[in-house]
């Protein structure tokens, strides 16, 4: 480990967020890397954006020890107030090693026009772990609309100032696998590359994928640009083998599918 990392280390202030009946350690994922810990760090772990949840009984003792090794000193710790219910990091992404480094290296290609961020962010690791509704074939777009909204509605509350763009990866039997988040942009703008976004797909092992996006206006009525980029989207699936279901405009109460809209 080189000084500068070092120094960025010691000025670090970690925290220890909890629920009634577990803990975890809230650590960007850059520093984990920088400890050369992502092979050591278990599924009971989380991450969600840049940062890491770590699993208070082996995996935050891991990383407490690696860094005291390394920085000579044991890390700055703060304790948030617990939860009085389940804590949302239950609902976060499990850790995966590979996703993990892709959003690293992925944080630093900030586009610098558009301010989009093209990130690998996937939400649904363990879809066997989630609720029934996961498990549903999305077989026409009315299911998309109904099921899809409900997926994400938390995740967009939490990002409602500016657009995003996610694909829902599907098996062979049209059954969401994961959810990953290709880019966020400005308010009105978002960068949408089919390299980011079949990166994606490929990775996730999908037969079909849905394309998805937010209005943070509330209004889900498709733009001109909305079209634009599902058709070329779409042109690029036929030619990877990746058939491109939908692409739906999410809203505040409602979702509107742009294949019924065309």
């Amino acid at each position: 480990m080189n000084d500068d990392t070092r120094k960025r280390l010691l000025k670090r202030r970690y925290r220890f967020l909890s629920d009634p009946s577990h803990a975890w350690l809230r650590v960007p994922m850059a520093d984990i890397v920088a400890l050369r810990l992502e092979n050591d760090i278990s599924h009971c772990s989380y991450v969600r954006d840049s940062v890491a949840y770590l699993e208070e009984d082996c995996d935050a003792a891991a990383f407490i020890a690696a860094y005291t090794a390394a920085c000579g000193k044991r890390p700055a710790i703060t304790e948030a107030p617990p939860a009085n219910n389940a804590s949302r990091i239950r609902g976060y992404a499990a850790w995966d090693r590979r996703s993990v480094l892709l959003n690293v290296e992925l944080r630093r290609q900030r586009n610098k026009t558009t301010n989009a961020l093209p990130v690998f962010e996937t939400r649904l690791a363990k879809i066997q772990e989630g609720s029934g509704r996961y498990e549903t074939p999305i077989t026409s777009t009315r299911i998309a609309c109904d099921t899809l909204p409900a997926l994400l509605r938390d995740y967009f509350a939490d990002r409602c100032d500016c657009e995003e763009f996610a694909i829902v990866t599907l098996d062979t039997k049209h059954r969401p696998t994961g959810v990953v988040r290709i880019t966020r942009g400005t308010l009105d703008a978002s960068l949408v590359h089919p390299r980011e976004v079949f990166r994606a797909a490929i990775a996730a092992s999908a037969s079909a994928i849905i394309l998805i996006h937010n209005h943070p206006s509330g209004d889900t009525t498709p733009s001109r640009e909305d079209h634009a980029v599902t058709d070329r989207l779409t042109e690029c699936g036929k030619t990877l083998g990746i058939n491109v279901l939908d692409h739906l405009v999410i809203g505040a109460d409602s979702a509107t599918s742009i294949r019924e809209a065309a």
